[in-house]
């Protein structure tokens, strides 16, 4: 016969153990969630660039054009070629920014990022303040003080 004290200790053992499993399920679940709202996030800061140098385009293009007309009506009026000089400039401002709004310049961008994180890491310096306790064996996602809290309620060991 079973005392009636180790029946509990047994279903309480069982209990722990099944919210234990739920938890570390809704663990992964919360870690997948944010990874993809970190990616989400990173496109929609991307398109949002894209869009801005866009909108500048309305702005430079006829400002471009307008400057250009004017210029050389300056050369024909003068017949000296120095006063197209300042076209030059103008025309690689409007050449890069057309590559950023309609080109793959963000693809190129993101394709050297990406060159610079796994070959040339010694040049990426992020400041001590910018990330949490790296000794913390617990890790350091938004999460881990909810995680730890429960635990807590549960009498687990969140470390485990």
């Amino acid at each position: 016969m079973m005392m009636k004290g180790t029946y509990l200790s047994w279903r309480r053992e069982r209990q722990v153990e099944r919210n234990r499993h739920l938890l570390l399920e809704m663990t992964d679940e919360l870690s997948r969630k944010q990874g993809e709202a970190g990616r989400r996030l990173a496109e929609r800061q991307v398109a949002v660039r894209v869009a801005v140098v866009r909108e500048r385009l309305v702005w430079f293009v006829p400002f471009f054009v307008s400057s250009a007309s004017f210029l050389y009506a300056g050369f024909r009026h003068t017949k000296n070629s120095v006063v197209l000089y300042p076209l030059i400039p103008m025309l690689f401002g409007l050449c890069y920014q057309l590559d950023y709004a309609y080109g793959n310049k963000t693809t190129r961008i993101k394709d050297i990022a990406e060159h610079i994180m796994t070959k040339e890491k010694h040049m990426i310096y992020v400041p001590k303040w910018h990330y949490a306790n790296v000794s913390d064996t617990r890790g350091t996602h938004a999460h881990s003080h909810l995680l730890t809290a429960r635990c807590q309620l549960m009498d687990i060991d969140p470390t485990s």
